[in-house]
Parts: C-alpha cells; sequence; structure tokens
C-alpha cells in the first residue's frame, strides 16, 4: 500500500468572482432604470402586504348581538363553531368575574357549548347564536366534571 505522503491529489482551482453583493452591484450599475421600477415594486409589495394584516387586525369578532338568552358572534377567516363557541364563553366570563374555571373546565365547557349548535362549515360574516341556557348548562358541566373527563381533557390543554 502507498504511503499518504505518495499520493498527491490535485486540488482545484477556483477563479475569484464577485460574490452576491458584488452581482449586484454591477447589475444595478448596468440597469439603472430598472432598479427605480424594482423599488416601486418593493414597496408596492410591502404596502399590500401591511394593508392586508391591518384588515385582518381589526376585522374583531363582534359580540354582535347579546339579549337576555342568547349570543350571537360572526365568524371570521379561518373559524369555526369551535372557535365561536370559545370566543362567546372568554367573553361571558368576563363579564361574569365571579365565575373562574381552569383551562380544562373552560376547554370543556367550550367543546359542551360547540355540540349544542349543529356542525357545519361557516361562510366569513356568518352568524352563529348561542343559547345562553346552554353557556350556563355548558359552565355547570365543566364545574362537575368526572376524574375521566379532567384527565382526558387536560391532555388536550397546553
Amino acid at each position: 500500500m502507498p504511503d499518504s505522503q505518495e499520493i498527491l491529489l490535485p486540488s482545484p482551482l477556483f477563479k475569484p468572482k464577485p460574490g452576491w453583493g458584488g452581482r449586484l452591484r454591477i447589475w444595478l450599475k448596468r440597469n439603472n432604470q430598472s432598479v427605480s421600477l424594482v423599488a416601486a415594486l418593493v414597496i408596492i409589495v410591502f404596502a399590500t402586504q401591511g394593508l392586508i394584516r391591518q384588515e385582518r387586525g381589526t376585522a374583531t369578532n363582534d359580540l354582535t348581538q347579546t339579549l337576555e338568552n342568547i349570543i350571537t358572534l360572526t365568524a371570521r377567516q379561518n373559524q369555526g363553531i369551535s372557535h365561536l363557541a370559545r370566543q362567546a364563553l372568554s367573553d361571558y366570563l368576563i363579564s361574569h368575574r365571579d365565575i373562574s374555571l381552569t383551562p380544562v373546565q373552560e376547554l370543556f365547557a367550550a367543546t359542551a357549548l360547540a355540540n349544542t349548535v349543529p356542525a357545519r362549515l361557516l361562510s366569513i360574516g356568518e352568524p352563529v347564536t348561542f343559547q345562553l341556557s346552554s353557556l350556563q348548562a355548558a359552565i355547570e358541566s365543566a364545574k362537575n366534571m368526572t376524574p375521566y373527563q379532567i384527565w382526558y381533557f387536560s391532555r388536550l390543554v397546553k
């Protein structure tokens, strides 16, 4: 077997070329007029993204109607009945500070409330109505959870 000092492998020779920064500088020198076009396009893209984000941020879940016995919420993008049930429960608990639930109980109550409404796909802007009696019953059932239910729903809460 030949000694490792005897084997000579030629290494590749690389010609130094400008990197991406140098290439960008050369392109900008050659295409002075199109730079303003590219800058305008970049500004338009960022402005459009900002407007889209702003519209999503301002489209909040409005509690459109709270009478003595119903709560109506309006669906937003990517929301289903479970999301709206959780929002209705959250709004109710905020307005009734004397009621306190653990996160496991809140999840159980939101699930029970969502099950009181027929399951369907929602469209953006579609109203969903929850009965106040169903919400109160869901809270009471959450307070009286069995050990198995506590174990099961605690696995789902992070």
